[in-house]
This record gives structure tokens, sequence and C-alpha cells, in this order.
């Protein structure tokens, strides 16, 4: 059983075939959201994670992913750190499926909901090359 969905987001530079490398060690489906697209969509597996096509997982994070898949359960959400040139954010980018987003953001409804950080890794962006 697949545990993973990853919701694909637009970017300004998108690399499909990066993405798909980037969690080439799990079974996962992966599913593109046009831009307007819903932010909500339905998966069937128990996780959904979301990343911009212009982004990608440390070696660090990607080993580390299915650790947090498989013994997560505590958390509605995890948050990554995200690297690009100048700085590193906070980001919410692991959910568990029946979470529900803003619209159009990658942000709970409910912040009340229990979450934790990923510090295993970062997550880059196009603009870390």
């Amino acid at each position: 059983m697949k545990l993973l969905t990853v919701l694909a987001l637009p970017s300004t530079v998108s690399n499909i075939d990066r993405v798909r490398d980037t969690f080439n060690n799990l079974d996962v489906e992966i599913v593109i959201i046009p831009v307007g697209g819903d932010f909500n969509l339905v998966v069937k597996t128990p996780w959904k994670f979301f990343i911009h096509l212009d982004e990608w997982l440390s070696i660090d994070l990607k080993e580390a992913l299915p650790s947090f898949l498989e013994y997560g359960d505590e958390y509605q959400f995890m948050s990554v750190y995200r690297t690009s040139k100048n700085k590193v954010a906070l980001s919410p980018r692991l959910f568990k499926s029946e979470v529900r987003m803003l619209e159009g953001c990658v942000y709970p409804v409910d912040i009340n909901v229990s979450n934790t950080i990923i510090l295993d890794g970062f997550l880059y962006g196009e603009e870390y090359d």
C-alpha cells in the first residue's frame, strides 16, 4: 500500500523529473495540481506531501521521510526547513490525508492540529543551485 501522495504545485520553473527523482525511494503517487487547482483533493493514501515543481528533498530528508510516514501518527502535519540562496524558512508540507487546507494555500484550516518539525535535512528550491 502506498503511504504518500505527492501533490506537485506549479512554479515558474517546472521540473517534474526532479520531483519524481526526489521520491524514487518511496512508492508514491504524484498528482500535479494546476494553477488555481484544489488543494483539498481526496487522496487514497494516509499522507500527502505538497511540493512545488522547482523543489527537491535533500538526501537526509529523503532518507528520513519513510520513518516519519510510518511512525508520525501522533501528528496531523509536519513542517520542513526550506532553504534558498539567502534564507531558510519553515514550510508545512507533510499532512495527514484528512487535513483540510485553506483555499489556495499549503496551510491547514484548523491551526490547532498537532504538528512537528522534521529536522532531518532540507527542502531545496530551484534558486538554491
